[in-house]
Formats: structure tokens, C-alpha cells, sequence
């Protein structure tokens, strides 16, 4: 929340609540409810962008479900305050081409749209023909603005000449992002889109290319490019003389700076030699490498090409399932010369004689600021070698990730000791292990210290009991850093564990802004408690109680969620409701409509915004407005609170029910004056 009361998202509080799924509220429980709230939601998108509403700065459009093509382009057209056009076509509709034309003619005149996706054409006999390209090019030329294109469809060999004319014909765009839905059609080579973009968008920063052949044309232009990003993700093909012809390139390149390359869908192991002795004089700063199989030979290589080049600071090395020790211990050496500020080595299978060497080499390093070990089998006794990096007094580590390792007991011990004399981790995820309440315990006692940097905690899927919630919950009611806590997944947590957790949400000093509970324990009680304790928390935005296909939750249980965000009992207890929370997530069943809407209210407005349609809603709808509640105010304070309430009351009701306001302000001044 910002200093105007806004609901904004804070650096990676909702936005990283649940990157995966989609907010669970818009389930619906026939396709006819479905289909209603999608107009719903279409009908109000359309008045926004008809009003210009500044806060509407992203528009998805889903093909299969949209009719008013001319009349939705002409309000586009007129918007200008539009960030971000979608076009989805998901279910491969045909879109008639008079249609689309119209539309396009309409969009041609939008100046502030800066990202355009288009995705899920692919089965569109319109679309395959590809005038929407020449449709759209009016839109293109026109639109400075235009910064940014994704285009993720299903692409045939030589279906794109259209495309490629388009890029040739403006020069603003700075990202590009190509996905073809189909990878495994091999044979569509986009040599020709990748001559266009670098020849014609001389601002193009960032490339991303996944599925797509690409031939030593392209590859030479890539590589003598000024692109900083480069992503070459899964399915991409390159064949030996392009992987050449790259790392020509590459070694002069003195403008990359991101590299990402997946080996054996993008080149094969032997074509990945070459590219790796040019990466040792390059330029780039973050290196991005899937490997299927980090032989001994392959490290040695890697490793000096690291100790050669001056420039890197990120290195992500996963999916290697079928490297040995060695190779990791190999790679160990290096690290301990170069000075990386995150190293990447997720699902690897390193175990803990692999994580012992790294741990090793990183001990005396003051620059590693983020590590990620998740998905290895590094165990307590990779935990206890890692606990060396934390407790060395130079270290300024900020992020450490080891989920699904299986670590113990002893290990989050390990760790909680560790960390008793460390303050520079703000985030630590111990997700998908073994620990019990014991270690909970000890990791607590580190959160109830007032020297803890700790703001992000993952501790889900454990085996922690109500032993260990409670002590948790006793170490947050003392700290004010914590502001995500991932702790479902816990089985072994009753209602009552749950509920007495809840209290944490009173402690007024609580920074927490996002709390995943999900749990099968999860029912009404529990829902009550924390509607109890959110009625005066403004600090919350996000809570997850899903309790999946065993959900306990009835609509009791909903009814206390939406009575703490609009409590109707007084205008002043509708005021005082909460108005932050803004995700309630779940599965398998919808949201009762009001509390999905108070959800989106919160969501969609400022918090002063949310109150004030919140009491409207509640006490002045209907056919007309009831002044009652002005008239019971006192004089001082009436016309404040007319002015606020105006700011989103229509002015011709609001005028309709002055004359009755007005009589009663004529007998309290008469009265004031008699008095």
C-alpha cells in the first residue's frame, strides 16, 4: 500500500503469491455462470477503455467470445491510456476478415499502446492467410509507442511472409518474443524475421526464440547483433555450421549481456564446445545453460571458460540429471575465483558430496547475493556444509533456495543456527523437506530475534505439527520484517493450530502482506478465526486456505470473509471494513459472487476508493438515493462527507436528493441559531 492508501503491489508480494495458477475466484460452477461473469467482466473492460479510465492499462481480448470487433477497436483507437493489448484465440475461432479489418482501422489510431500479443491463431483460416498482418500495419507505423511483441501461434514453413514484410516497415520495437506451439514441426526457420528485426528495429534489446530452426544466416546476425538478451529455449534447432557461425560472433560481441541456451534441443554436445570458448571473451554478464549431461570433459571446458571471462555475474546451470561429482567438484574450483552474484543449480541431482565442494569454494565470497540448489538431494549433510557460507562474517547472501532436498531435522537446526549471527538473508525456502516441529522451532527462534532480516519464509509441504505453528506463531507475534510465509502442505496442523495462528494477523506491528495456508485442515472455525483477525489487519493482500478436494469450508465459513470486508451494520463500520485483502485463493468450488467482488473491488481500487463504493453499494443504492444517513451527521461534518461520497455517486441522482438535504440543512441552522 502506497502513501496515498493505493493497493499497489509491493516488489514481489502479489505478483509472487501464486505465479502458477491463476487466482481460484474465477471459478464458476456451470458454463452458464462462467459465461455471464466473462461478459460481465467484457462489458465493464469496455466502459473503461470508452472512458479513458487511467487506471486501465491492460486489455486481453478472447477471439472466440468477442462481437463488437468495430466498436471495440474505435474505443482502443481513442484510448490513451492503454499500456498492453491481448488478442487470445485459444479455441482456433475463425475471425471474419471484414471483422478484423474493422477493427484493425479502429486500433490505427492508438498512441499508447507499448505490448501487443497475439497468441493462439494457429487454426484461423483468416489468420492463415495472414492479412491480419496488413490489417495491423497501420497500427504498427502509427504507434511509436510500440515497444514490445509476442507472438505464440502455431507456425508453418514459409506461412510468415506477411509478418516479415510488417517488421520491415516500423523500427520501435524493443522486445520480441516468438513461441511456436508446435516445436516438434521442424523445418520453420525464421532466418528471415530475425534479418528484419535486427535490420529494422535498431533498439531491439531482448530476443526470446523457442521452437523454431534457425540457420547460420540467422545465427551469424544474432551473434554480431545489439542485442543484451538473448533466450534460445527448449526446441529451438541450430545446426553445426549456425552453432559456428555464432560463436564467431560471440566472441567479438561486446553488447550481449544475457545468454540462455538450452544444449541438446538447441545444439548438440558437440556443437557446444565451440560456443563455450567464445563465451571466455565475451561480454555477457549472465549466463543461462540446460544440460542434459555435464560430463567431466564438458565442466573442464566450462570451468575455464568462467576463470577467462571478466564479465559474468549470474550463472544458472540446471537440469543436469546425469552429471557426476566430479564434474560438479570441477566446477567448484572456478567458482571460487570469479565474483558471481547468483549461481543457479537447480535440479541437478547434486548430492551432498557435490553441494561440499561448492559450499566450499563460496565460503570467502562477499558477492554471491542469491543461490539455488532446489531439486538436488543435498541433505543435511549438504546443509551442514552450506551453514559454513552463512556463517562466515563477509557473506551477503540475500536469497537461498533449497526446496526438495531432502533436508531434516538436524539440517533446519543447522540452518537456524546459522542464521543467529547472519543479517543480510531476506529469503530462504526450506519447501518440499522433511522438517518436523523441531526444526520449525529453531527456525522460529531465529524469526523472534530483532535483528532478523528474514522477509520471505517457505516452509510448506513439511511434516510440521501444531508444536510447531505455535511456536512460530510466538515468534511473529514479535516481528515486524516477515512480509511473505508459505507454511501449507503441513498435514499435521489441526483447526485448532490454525486458529490460534490466526493471532498473528492482530499483531498491529505484523509486515506480513501475503500468507499461504492451504491446508485439508483448513474449515469454518478456522475461516472464522482469521476473518476476526483481518477485520482490523491493513496489511494483508493475499491468503491462500485451500484446502483442495477435501474442503471443509462451507458458506458459513465464506460468509465471515465477506462480512470482514464489507460490514453493512453502519456506514461506519462499512468505513472501517477491510479494504486490503485483496486474493482469497481455492480450489474445486467458486467464491459466493459478493465475496468474489469485494475481492475484485479491493483489487481494482485505491483503499479510499474501495470504502467509499463499499458504503454507496451498501447504503445509498437503489432507485433513489437515501440521504438519510447525511441528514443524521453533524453540521460540521455534512458537507465533507457529501463531497467525498459525490466523487463516485452519479451528480444527477446526487442532485435529485438535495432538496430533502437541503430542508434538513435549513432546520439545523435554524436550530443552531435558536439555540
Amino acid at each position: 500500500m502506497d502513501d496515498d492508501g493505493n493497493n499497489s503491489d509491493s516488489d514481489g508480494d502479489i505478483s509472487s503469491y501464486n505465479s502458477d495458477d491463476e487466482a481460484m475466484d474465477d471459478d464458476y460452477d456451470s458454463d452458464e455462470e462462467w459465461a455471464a461473469e466473462r461478459q460481465r467482466e467484457r462489458d465493464e473492460a469496455l466502459r473503461k477503455i470508452e472512458r479513458n479510465d487511467p487506471s486501465f492499462t491492460t486489455l486481453e481480448i478472447n477471439t472466440e467470445m468477442e462481437d463488437n470487433w468495430e466498436e471495440l477497436g474505435t474505443a482502443i483507437g481513442r484510448n490513451t491510456h492503454l499500456k498492453e493489448l491481448i488478442l487470445n484465440n485459444d479455441n482456433g475461432e475463425d475471425i471474419l476478415a471484414n471483422k478484423f479489418r474493422d477493427f484493425a482501422r479502429g486500433l490505427a489510431f492508438n498512441r499508447s499502446i507499448q505490448k501487443l500479443s497475439i497468441g493462439g491463431w494457429d487454426h484461423s483460416d483468416y489468420v492463415a492467410r495472414e492479412e491480419a498482418w496488413e490489417h495491423l500495419i497501420h497500427f504498427f507505423i502509427n504507434n511509436e509507442a510500440l515497444c514490445s511483441l509476442e507472438l505464440e501461434s502455431r507456425w508453418d514453413v514459409g506461412n510468415h511472409r506477411e509478418l516479415v514484410s510488417a517488421l520491415r516497415r516500423f523500427a520501435s520495437l524493443k522486445e520480441v518474443n516468438l513461441y511456436n506451439h508446435y516445436p516438434r514441426n521442424y523445418g520453420v526457420c525464421v532466418d528471415d524475421i530475425i534479418e528484419a528485426l535486427i535490420g529494422h528495429h535498431t533498439g531491439l534489446k531482448k530476443l526470446t526464440i523457442k521452437g523454431f530452426d534457425i540457420g547460420r544466416v540467422g545465427c551469424a546476425t544474432l551473434a554480431t547483433s545489439s542485442l543484451t538478451e538473448l533466450h534460445l529455449q527448449p526446441f529451438v534447432h541450430i545446426n553445426g555450421e549456425g552453432a559456428r557461425e555464432f560463436s564467431n560472433g560471440l566472441a567479438r560481441n561486446a553488447t550481449l549481456k544475457v545468454l540462455e541456451i538450452f544444449v541438446e534441443t538447441c545444439i548438440t554436445k558437440t556443437e557446444w564446445q565451440p560456443i563455450i570458448t567464445a563465451f571466455s571473451t565475451s561480454k555477457v554478464e549472465s549466463l543461462i545453460v540446460t544440460i542434459n549431461h555435464l560430463t567431466d570433459a564438458t565442466a573442464i571446458s566450462l570451468s575455464n571458460a568462467l576463470l577467462h571471462n571478466i564479465t559474468l555475474k549470474s550463472l544458472s546451470l540446471t537440469g543436469n540429471r546425469n552429471g557426476t561429482n566430479s564434474g560438479w567438484i570441477i566446477l567448484a574450483t572456478s567458482l571460487r575465483e570469479i565474483m558471481l552474484e547468483k549461481l543457479h543449480i537447480s535440479d541437478n541431482f547434486i548430492d551432498g558430496m557435490g553441494i561440499t565442494a561448492i559450499a566450499e569454494s563460496l565460503e570467502n565470497n562477499s558477492s554471491i547475493r542469491e543461490l539455488d540448489l532446489s531439486y538436488n538431494s543435498i541433505g543435511d549433510i549438504g546443509v551442514t556444509a552450506l551453514s559454513t557460507v552463512l556463517r562466515h562474517p563477509i557473506s551477503a547472501l540475500e536469497k537461498l533456495d533449497v526446496k526438495w532436498n531432502s533436508i531434516g531435522e538436524m539440517g533446519a537446526t543447522v540452518i537456524a543456527d546459522a542464521l543467529e549471527n547472519n543479517f543480510s538473508l531476506r529469503e530462504l525456502s526450506l519447501s518440499g523437506n522433511s522438517i518436523g516441529d523441531i526444526g520449525v522451532t529453531s527456525i522460529s527462534n531465529v524469526l523472534r530475534h530483532p535483528n532478523s532480516t528474514l522477509e520471505k519464509l517457505d516452509i510448506s509441504v513439511n511434516s510440521i505439527g501444531d508444536i510447531g505453528i505455535n511456536a512460530l506463531t510466538n515468534s511473529l507475534l514479535n516481528n515486524s520484517m516477515l512480509n511473505v510465509l508459505s507454511i501449507g502442505g503441513n498435514p499435521d496442523v489441526t483447526p485448532a493450530g490454525w486458529a490460534n495462528f490466526s493471532t498473528v494477523l492482530r499483531n498491529p506491528t505484523s509486515a506480513l502482506e501475503v500468507l499461504r495456508v492451504w491446508s485439508d485442515s483448513i474449515n469454518d472455525e478456522v475461516l472464522y478465526s482469521f476473518a476476526d483477525a483481518l477485520a482490523n489487519n491493513k496489511k494483508l493482500k493475499g491468503l491462500d486456505p485451500n484446502s483442495g478436494v477435501y474442503c471443509k469450508v462451507t458458506s458459513d465459513g465464506y460468509e465471515a470473509m465477506t462480512y470482514m470486508l464489507c460490514n453493512t451494520s453502519s456506514i461506519l463500520s462499512t468505513f472501517n471494513s477491510n479494504h486490503t485483502l485483496q486474493l482469497f485463493y481455492h480450489d474445486f468450488r467458486s467464491l459466493p459472487n459478493d465475496l468474489s467482488s469485494l475481492l475484485r473491488l479491493n483489487r481494482e481500487s485505491s483503499v479510499s476508493q474501495a470504502a467509499r463504493l463499499k458504503i454507496i453499494k451498501s447504503h445509498f443504492s437503489g432507485s433513489e438515493i437515501n440521504m438519510q444517513p447525511f441528514m443524521e451527521m453533524n453540521l460540521n461534518v455534512r458537507p465533507h462527507a457529501i463531497a467525498w461520497m459525490a466523487k463516485d455517486i452519479h451528480l444527477y441522482e446526487l442532485l435529485r436528493a438535495m432538496p430533502s438535504l437541503l430542508e434538513q440543512f435549513e432546520d439545523d441552522v435554524i436550530g443552531r441559531r435558536k439555540g
